[in-house]
C-alpha cells in the first residue's frame, strides 16, 4: 500500500483509551474478562520474592520462558513465538499474510482488535454471525471457505459455540488460506487444537497469560504452529519479545501451575453454579469458556439491570438483549447472582 494512501486510510481510525478508576477492594468486575477472585498474599510474597529487579538493567535472555513455555505447550521451541499478548500474535498475522482487499473471517461478536487490524489492514471482512440459540452460521465459513484469506476462529469465543477438534481439522483441509484458532480462553473446558499443528500446515493457534493464568495486565502469548509459518513470524519479531520483568512473573507461573489449576477448578464450578441456576429462567450460553451470556427480554431490561448490578458494586458487560459475566469462584459466582435476581425482580 502506497504510503500517502497508508497514512490516509490509518487517519480515519479513531480509537479511544479505556481510562478507569477502579475499587479493585469493594467492586466485583465482571465486565472485562479478567481475573475475579484476587491473588493470595503468599502467591503476591512468592512473585515479589521471584523477581531480580536488578535484570532489568540489562538486556535479557528468552531462553528459560522458551523452554518452559516448550514444556508447557508440549511443543518444540521452533514451533511457537512468544508474544506481547495475543494482540501481537494478530497483529502479526495480519501484517504477515494479508494484503489490501484480501477476505478475513471471523465470528461476531468477538474480540474488537480483530475490526481494528482489519480497518488498518484494509482487509475485507466477513463476519459470521449467532443465532438466537447462540449458534453460529458455520454454513456461511463452509460456503466462503475457498475466498477467505485468513480465518480467525476464537475458539471459544465470547459467545460460545465451540468447533470441535475434528471440525477445524476438516476446514484446515477445505481451506485455501491460512486458519488461526484463538485459544486465548482455553483452560475452562474446551479442548486444544495445538496437536493439530503436525498435520495441518495452514494452522496457527494463538495462546495468551491473560485468562488462562489471569494475568491481563503481563501482555505474554505466544503463536504456535509449524516451523515455516513461525519462521516467517520470527523474520519480523521485535529484539525482545517481553520485559525481562514479564518473563520472570510468566515463568513462575509456569513453575507454578497449581496456582493457576485450582483457579480454573474454582472457576468451571463458579460457572456451573450460574448455569444451574439460571437455566430454565433464560437462555445461558457459556460451558466451555471464561464468559457466560444470559440472554434478557430485551436491550432496555439488559441495560437497567446492568445498571442496577452497578450500583450494586458489580460490573458486568452489556451488548444487544444480552448480559456477559467473567466466570469466578462459587462466592463470587453467589453474591452476583443474588443481586441480578434482585435487579431482575425490580425491575419485571
Amino acid at each position: 500500500m502506497h504510503i500517502i494512501e497508508r497514512f490516509d486510510s490509518l487517519s480515519k481510525i479513531k480509537r479511544q483509551r479505556i481510562c478507569e478508576s477502579r475499587n479493585y477492594v469493594n467492586d466485583i468486575f465482571l465486565n472485562r474478562a479478567e481475573r475475579v477472585e484476587p491473588f493470595s498474599q503468599e502467591v503476591e510474597a512468592a512473585i515479589k520474592n521471584n523477581l531480580d529487579l536488578q535484570s532489568a538493567g540489562f538486556y535479557h535472555d528468552l531462553t528459560s520462558l522458551y523452554r518452559k513455555m516448550s514444556a508447557y505447550l508440549n511443543v518444540d521451541t521452533q514451533k511457537f513465538l512468544v508474544t506481547c499478548g495475543a494482540d501481537e500474535s494478530i497483529k502479526n498475522i495480519f501484517n504477515i499474510f494479508t494484503n489490501k482487499g484480501d477476505l478475513v473471517c471471523f465470528p461476531s461478536p468477538t474480540y474488537g482488535m480483530y475490526h481494528v487490524y482489519s480497518n488498518i489492514y484494509g482487509v475485507q471482512k466477513l463476519t459470521l454471525n449467532y443465532n438466537e440459540d447462540f449458534k453460529i452460521d458455520k454454513q456461511e465459513l463452509y460456503d466462503n471457505l475457498h475466498r477467505i484469506k485468513v480465518l480467525f476462529l476464537p475458539n471459544p469465543n465470547h459467545i460460545e459455540d465451540c468447533f470441535s477438534i475434528e471440525e477445524i481439522k476438516n476446514i484446515c483441509k477445505e481451506a485455501n488460506g491460512l486458519v488461526v484458532v484463538d485459544e486465548t480462553y482455553y483452560g475452562f473446558g474446551c479442548k486444544t487444537v495445538v496437536p493439530l499443528i503436525d498435520e495441518c500446515d495452514n494452522l496457527l493457534v494463538i495462546r495468551s497469560f491473560s485468562k488462562t493464568f489471569g494475568l491481563p495486565s503481563l501482555r505474554v502469548g505466544a503463536t504456535i504452529g509449524q516451523k515455516d509459518l513461525i519462521q516467517s513470524l520470527d523474520a519480523q519479531r521485535v529484539a525482545y519479545e517481553v520485559s525481562s520483568v514479564c518473563q520472570q512473573i510468566a515463568e513462575f507461573f509456569l513453575d507454578n501451575m497449581q496456582i493457576t489449576n485450582d483457579y480454573a477448578k474454582k472457576c468451571t464450578e463458579g460457572r456451573k453454579l450460574v448455569i444451574d441456576t439460571l437455566k430454565g429462567k433464560f437462555k445461558v450460553n457459556g460451558e466451555s469458556g471464561y464468559l457466560v451470556t444470559i440472554k434478557m427480554r430485551d436491550q432496555q431490561l439488559a441495560e437497567n439491570v446492568a445498571g442496577k448490578l452497578k450500583k450494586s458494586r458489580i460490573h458486568v458487560g452489556q451488548f444487544d438483549e444480552n448480559i456477559r459475566i467473567t466466570i469466578g469462584p462459587e462466592q463470587y459466582m453467589q453474591n452476583f447472582l443474588y443481586q441480578f435476581k434482585l435487579a431482575v425482580s425490580c425491575l419485571t
